[in-house]
Order: C-alpha cells, then structure tokens, then sequence
C-alpha cells in the first residue's frame, strides 16, 4: 500500500520553505525527500545561485587546492575527496522534513 506525504525542504540559510508530495511505500519515504532536495541543491548550483558557477567547476576548483595540497595522493583519491566534500556542503546547506498527508 502506498502513502501520501507532504515533503518540506530549503536551504538552511533561508527562511523560505519549498513543498512537494510524494507518493510511496513509508519505507521510501525520507529516501525520496533526500532526493527531492538534493536535486533542488543541484540545480541551485548549477543556475550559478549557489558558488557562481557548476557542479563540475566547483569540484574541478576543490581538486586543484586538494592536488597542491597532497602532492602524494593518487589522482582518484584526490577527485574522490573533493566530491565528497560537496556532498558534505549540500547536505550541510539543506533541510527536508516528511509528513504523511491525509
């Protein structure tokens, strides 16, 4: 059986709420609103809102510092490291809370 939910999520340095509905098993529930607004973080990013430029140049900016700053680390962990901390920044940056609507 499916249920309704009411997803509500933001930036944490804002005070404007977003919304959406989702439909889905309770067990997918907070899995789906992560995805929700990990897509608005992104999207964010990429209009140039959030560090003026992509995705992509952000990472490619952080693995530059990282490759000076750690000559010895192998490249994949260098490029590992700086992915990971902008996933660390998104999820620093958002919020997100799960109601079931009825």
């Amino acid at each position: 059986m499916n249920y309704r939910y009411h997803v509500k999520y933001g930036l944490r340095s804002d005070d404007r709420a977003h919304s959406a509905f989702i439909v889905c098993d309770p067990s997918m529930a907070n899995m789906r609103a992560q995805i929700i607004v990990d897509t608005f973080y992104d999207n964010l990013v990429e209009q140039g809102v959030i560090f003026d430029n992509t995705i992509d140049y952000y990472v490619e900016q952080v693995r530059d510092e990282l490759a000076k700053e750690h000559i010895q680390w192998a490249e994949e962990a260098i490029w590992v490291d700086a992915y990971t901390r902008y996933y660390t920044h998104r999820s620093l940056a958002t919020w997100y809370q799960v109601e079931e609507a009825y």
